[in-house]
């Protein structure tokens, strides 16, 4: 009953086009309590737009509001009870940067954007301010129990080092992207569909391999957390994927497989083989953007790694 009532909804919401999206509106496309509700499309692309701008209108900012300026972000006033608005921003613009964002010129301009509504919600906690001057970034993560603030900060900023990563090593970035999804693991490990997981196999399995250093690939961590949200018995031995972990319906854990963990280690037939399970699975009604978006990566990956078999 409620996935055809989600459904339901799911219809009624893609009927909302941007220029008419109430707040209601857009907090309707996450009824689902994890990807928003949208087809992968330009509409859905409207939609999640009409999205931001509901948002930003609730929480006040201003016509002139400059999305560059990380001082404009922190020095805005967030209405109480609001926070999570913010949250969902940060969530919003990941999502307009992964799936609805070809042009590299403009990506990281959106993400960026997402990074600082993230970091913004963080710092709305007077404690989290706190003990970011007195002890540091890593030690307020390590205090801050909102699981979406730590989770889309993570997400976004990631995405941002991927575009500037000598700035990220200067800035040493690493340590504070892990804290932030670790710290998502102990708060709430089901977050997103037990994202973390996902977030942390991608951690280890982006760098590259260089010997001696403490940020290098790690193969067998990532096979370590992906392990959890993937049925794959010869790579994770007598594991067995939490059917919570929504090991097959999301597509999503099977991609991250093949990405950090089957490619690096040159798994061609195996590599072939989850992807063309992934663009001959149903897209389903639970998870209608990420799913299609997820097809749509695998028929990228699976013209390269044909070229190998």
């Amino acid at each position: 009953m409620r996935l055809v009532w989600l459904f339901g909804l799911f219809l009624v919401v893609v009927a909302v086009t941007a220029s008419a999206m109430t707040l209601d509106d857009a907090l309707a496309l996450f009824a689902g309590g994890a990807d928003p509700l949208i087809s992968y499309s330009d509409e859905g692309k409207a939609q999640l737009e009409g999205a931001i701008a509901a948002f930003e209108a609730a929480i006040g900012v201003p016509s002139d509001f400059d999305h560059n300026s990380e001082s404009a972000y922190m020095s805005l006033p967030i209405p109480e009870g609001k926070k999570d608005l913010v949250n969902k921003l940060a969530q919003c613009y990941y999502v307009l940067g992964d799936v609805f964002t070809p042009d590299r010129s403009e990506v990281k301009g959106v993400f960026v954007r997402g990074k600082l509504w993230g970091l913004k919600s963080l710092r709305t906690d007077p404690a989290f301010v706190t003990t970011e001057k007195e002890k540091g970034f890593v030690e307020a993560v390590n205090q801050e129990t909102d699981v979406a603030a730590l989770y889309w900060t993570c997400a976004d900023w990631g995405r941002v080092d991927q575009y500037d990563k000598m700035a990220a090593i200067e800035h040493n970035d690493p340590p504070k992207l892990l804290a932030l999804i670790e710290r998502v693991l102990e708060v709430d490990d089901s977050y997103m569909v037990y994202g973390a997981y996902r977030v942390l196999a991608g951690f280890w399995g982006g760098f590259p391999k260089i010997p001696f250093i403490k940020y290098r690939q790690d193969l067998p961590r990532v096979l370590s957390y992906i392990c959890h949200v993937v049925n794959a018995p010869d790579y994770c031995g007598d594991a067995i994927c939490d059917p919570a972990a929504h090991c097959d319906e999301y597509l999503e854990n099977r991609r991250t497989f093949v990405s950090y963990y089957l490619l690096p280690e040159r798994e061609w037939q195996e590599a072939a083989n989850v992807l063309n399970e992934i663009i001959s699975a149903e897209v389903g009604d639970k998870y209608p953007l990420y799913n299609a978006f997820a097809q749509q990566e695998a028929q990228k990956l699976l013209v390269e790694v044909q070229k190998h078999l």
